[in-house]
């Protein structure tokens, strides 16, 4: 492992660092290749883990704790009805729990629509390959709404998991 004082935040937003691959498959094989490394070396997960979500961990905690007592105020003041912010807190992170859940789903279906594998969409989840469409049961209609709202170049909505997200067109849409 090269030990390396840089994170990746020392990127610039949205600019690959990485060269795209030529290939579905070439990009498939460095994609399983990161992953594997990923699983197998717990102080390199823990590295990506340390940089990726420190200060998104820092933003969330503050905002939950921040809308537990703006949800306990407006249930008061609107409904005359008591939630300490400890208890709201609890029910705004189960809420996001499951929001996230279909969040993850959306970004896979997208991975998947552009051509990454099932496999390498259960690698990055911790699972089998076999349980990929057990996981992320609507992984084909995110692919297929990709694929319409490119077609048609209008927005087609899906419900994943209760949440509701609209699909854009990826590119301008030609007549």
């Amino acid at each position: 492992m090269k030990e390396d004082s840089n994170t990746y935040t020392d990127a610039p937003a949205r600019v690959y660092t990485i060269e795209p691959t030529e290939t579905q498959l070439g990009h498939n094989k460095k994609t399983k290749e990161a992953l594997t490394l990923l699983a197998k070396q717990p102080k390199i997960a823990e590295w990506a883990r340390a940089n990726a979500l420190a200060s998104l961990r820092n933003v969330l905690e503050e905002t939950i704790t921040q809308e537990a007592w703006n949800l306990s105020n407006a249930l008061l003041n609107n409904y005359g009805v008591q939630l300490c912010p400890e208890v709201a807190s609890v029910w705004i992170c189960d809420q996001l729990e499951k929001h996230i859940g279909a969040t993850t789903e959306w970004h896979a279906g997208f991975a998947y629509e552009s051509g990454d594998s099932k496999a390498n969409l259960a690698r990055a989840v911790g699972i089998k390959q076999q349980n990929c469409m057990t996981h992320f049961p609507q992984l084909e209609e995110i692919a297929a709404a990709q694929t319409k709202a490119d077609e048609t170049g209008q927005p087609q909505t899906i419900v994943l998991r209760g949440d509701e997200f609209d699909v854009y067109p990826s590119k301008p849409h030609e007549e």
